[in-house]
């Protein structure tokens, strides 16, 4: 798990002002899936990682009225492999879930506070912390992080990442470079 500082402004829904925004995952290291996310408006608490975690745990159900190309497979065990649902009545069983036995995070307080720590431990879940200023014990996430920045860099709110000048206001860029993006993904 790790949370990165996004490089691109939001717009706030109430006040309708730019702030900025954190993003936490959570990637399983064998297939490098993202099995839990969440963005924050503002740095991310302890309840936000918590919020991954969970996810990541026990993803949510697929809406009935998506069409079947937008339901993705779950990562993970089939449900017939974990429990039959039709044989339990609780409700914890109903869907597959995984349970970690170790959680590699970094050394915020967001990560080590007690609010995680505790919950971990009662789900018997470890915390390994990385060692500090040791990006390669989380290679994958950093690399997902560096190519997710390489997408945001055709938004228009997109801020370089060293600019002091970039960190009070948005780059403007013309709508068109946003309208020609969405042409050559095939999604306009």
């Amino acid at each position: 798990m790790d949370t990165t500082p996004l490089n691109v402004f939001a717009v706030a829904p109430v006040t309708g002002k730019w702030v900025s925004a954190d993003l936490t995952i959570a990637m399983d290291l064998y297939s490098r899936c993202i099995l839990g996310l969440r963005l924050t408006p503002g740095s991310t608490k302890s309840i936000d990682v918590a919020g991954v975690l969970m996810e990541a745990l026990q993803p949510f159900d697929t809406p009935t009225d998506w069409a079947t190309s937008a339901r993705w497979p779950y990562h993970g065990l089939p449900d017939t492999l974990l429990v039959d649902p039709t044989r339990t009545k609780v409700s914890r069983f109903t869907r597959a879930g995984i349970l970690p036995e170790t959680v590699v995070v970094d050394h915020g307080s967001a990560y080590l506070s007690e609010h995680v720590t505790s919950g971990c431990a009662r789900l018997g879940i470890s915390i390994q912390p990385a060692r500090v200023y040791q990006p390669t014990d989380k290679s994958p996430v950093e690399r997902f992080f560096r190519t997710l920045d390489d997408l945001l860099q055709e938004l228009p709110g997109y801020k370089a990442p060293t600019s002091p000048a970039a960190e009070r206001t948005p780059k403007q860029r013309p709508s068109t470079r946003c309208r020609s993006w969405s042409r050559s993904s095939g999604n306009g």
